[in-house]
């Protein structure tokens, strides 16, 4: 059994929601959640609805990879996240990862993540996680995009970063590299 946000994912709609710099204090303060960061309040909100979820991301096609990136952060930060997700790689993995192509991910039809295809398992070694291990390309690149939507909900006013970090935390939670992806995220 794993939780589902409360709040549906939105469709793979680039337009939608509003993105802007945050400016005194996080949404979640404004919805009375005081002292709490996006991301820990949609895990909140996120606990009370459960139901089963197969399990089992798909890479999507290739004819639709360019709507893939606009979906889970919107065309204003669709360039900012996708270059903070290879930052992050990069800084999580020093050893192992010199940039290549990526395979975007979805499940039930909504984009979740994307994960590096130059290498099937990567070290995990950088200073920005205390977590040190080897993790299939798969888990290293669910760690980078969890790390892009957690930094960049607390510099940008969107809804589809907490809600693409809710998603996609649930999802690992039956993942085979769960252990692993949380320890990296902690």
């Amino acid at each position: 059994m794993r939780t589902r946000c409360a709040r549906e994912a939105r469709p793979w709609s680039a337009t939608e929601g509003e993105v802007g710099p945050v400016k005194g204090g996080s949404r979640a303060a404004e919805r009375g959640l005081p002292g709490l960061n996006p991301v820990a309040s949609l895990e909140i909100r996120s606990m009370s609805i459960s139901e089963n979820v197969a399990q089992g991301a798909i890479i999507v096609p290739d004819e639709r990879r360019l709507d893939f990136l606009p979906a889970p952060f919107g065309r204003s930060l669709l360039i900012v996240a996708e270059n903070a997700v290879y930052s992050f790689m990069e800084r999580l993995s020093p050893l192992d990862y010199r940039g290549g192509f990526w395979d975007f991910y979805e499940h039930d039809g909504t984009p979740l993540f994307m994960a590096p295809k130059s290498k099937s398992r990567f070290r995990i070694t950088g200073e920005i996680t205390g977590f040190q291990g080897e993790v299939s390309a798969e888990a290293a690149g669910i760690i980078a995009m969890l790390f892009t939507f957690s930094h960049l909900s607390f510099q940008y006013r969107s809804d589809r970063l907490p809600e693409g970090y809710g998603r996609l935390y649930h999802y690992c939670a039956d993942h085979p590299e769960a252990s692993e992806i949380f320890q990296a995220i902690d």
